[in-house]
């Protein structure tokens, strides 16, 4: 190939990595770095992507640690991608899932610990909280912006019954808002679920809950139709690690009132 037919085939190359990060949720191109191509955004709390072909149909996106393993989790569970061993995610350049693999990236990027924290202290930095009306406003913002890392997080879906309806679904805080001692704790997403109204109900008065294995738990307090109507749905949540410590204090709580 002539050194113009290189150039063309590189800069068309680019040019496909290119436009997949920007339409799928890194809308600034970075330049080449030591791995491909970065990509950032906004709302992503400095993080980026970088990109690079590894074969003629074939991408490398180098993410950060967290969301690495997250994707991890959702390769094993069928996702079109996989994840080698160094923990580079690949996937098909072309195709109806081409875009699949960057979304999830971006999504995670924004869900994951620290992006929802920074977000929320450059929400609030010149917000007053003197007034009771003051602490709820920020509350609100903050509330906001867990149920968006939760969206991110579990893909618009409860994980449980699988409805993806906005409307019907709830960002459900495992260890409550108010017992919460930092903003940490309260904008963490692993602190939740994306549930449907009527399990995150049970869940949020601890008549269900999740055991260390992501079995689902039921109280006997509860009356066979409404056990019926809560057990229509899957019986497992995938779980990180993250999430135990506060599923360790709601099944103390789901103990408590079933004794």
């Amino acid at each position: 190939m002539h050194e113009s037919q290189e150039m063309v085939a590189v800069n068309a190359g680019s040019w496909r990595i290119e436009m997949l990060a920007n339409n799928s949720g890194f809308p600034i191109s970075l330049g080449r770095d030591d791995f491909g191509y970065g990509f950032g955004g906004p709302g992503l709390n400095g993080k980026s992507v970088s990109i690079r072909w590894v074969g003629q149909a074939t991408l490398a996106m180098r993410v950060p640690a967290l969301a690495s393993l997250e994707m991890r989790k959702d390769a094993e569970a069928g996702a079109p991608f996989a994840i080698d061993e160094a923990g580079l995610v690949v996937f098909a350049a072309s195709g109806p899932h081409a875009d699949e693999a960057i979304r999830r990236a971006a999504a995670l990027i924004r869900a994951l610990p620290d992006t929802p924290l920074a977000n929320y202290r450059a929400k609030t930095s010149l917000m007053p909280a003197t007034t009771e009306v003051e602490r709820l406003a920020k509350q609100r913002v903050g509330q906001d912006i867990f149920r968006a890392s939760l969206e991110d997080y579990w893909g618009g879906c409860c994980p449980i019954t699988g409805i993806s309806d906005r409307a019907l679904l709830r960002a459900s805080h495992t260890k409550p808002w108010a017992d919460c001692e930092t903003d940490e704790e309260r904008l963490d997403v692993y602190n939740g679920f994306l549930l449907a109204a009527h399990v995150d109900a049970a869940f949020d008065a601890a008549l269900m809950t999740i055991d260390s294995g992501g079995a689902i738990l039921f109280s006997q307090k509860l009356s066979e139709k409404a056990r019926a109507l809560l057990m229509n749905g899957a019986d497992h949540v995938r779980l990180a690690d993250a999430h135990q410590p506060y599923l360790e204090d709601h099944r103390r709580r789901f103990e408590k009132l079933t004794k």
